[in-house]
């Protein structure tokens, strides 16, 4: 009969496991699924960057939840990997559409922002997001391009 060892240690691996499977994922902040559309003068706003700006700040090494908005004018938010959502929270959004992103036929290129910097700031663009734990749909976003320079 073979000798049986007594490994008085081995409940406490099980609980260690637990412990550290539990809360936060080890790379930060939960995040939760955000999507949302972006139309200019009613058309998809293919090729804007939406940013995503905390109004508290977010825990320290938080990466920028970004999007960048599709050829039928949706996005999904992304911050640790492509459409992975937001942390919780209230944002304000900021939106550049630099020349040059979409397919458009009158789309020149040449990086200018589009809409020459009306929704650029934060602050200014009047744009709002609240994100909650579960899935989250921003309302449409409706823009007007500012009239061409001359």
């Amino acid at each position: 009969m073979a000798a049986t060892t007594q490994r008085p240690w081995r409940p406490f691996i099980g609980l260690l496991t637990f412990a550290v499977g539990c809360g936060e994922p080890s790379d930060g902040v939960p995040v939760h699924p955000v999507s949302g559309e972006v139309h200019v003068n009613g058309t998809p706003a293919e090729g804007a960057e939406v940013s995503f700006h905390p109004l508290l700040p977010p825990p320290s090494g938080t990466p920028p939840t970004l999007a960048v908005v599709d050829s039928a004018g949706r996005f999904q938010a992304s911050t640790r990997a492509a459409g992975d959502g937001a942390p919780e929270g209230e944002y304000r959004l900021s939106i550049i559409w630099r020349a040059g992103s979409s397919r458009l036929a009158d789309d020149a290129g040449g990086g200018g922002d589009r809409l020459q910097g009306r929704y650029s700031r934060p602050e200014t663009s009047g744009l709002r997001a609240s994100v909650k734990a579960g899935e989250n749909v921003v309302p449409p976003i409706e823009l007007k391009a500012p009239r061409a320079r001359r």
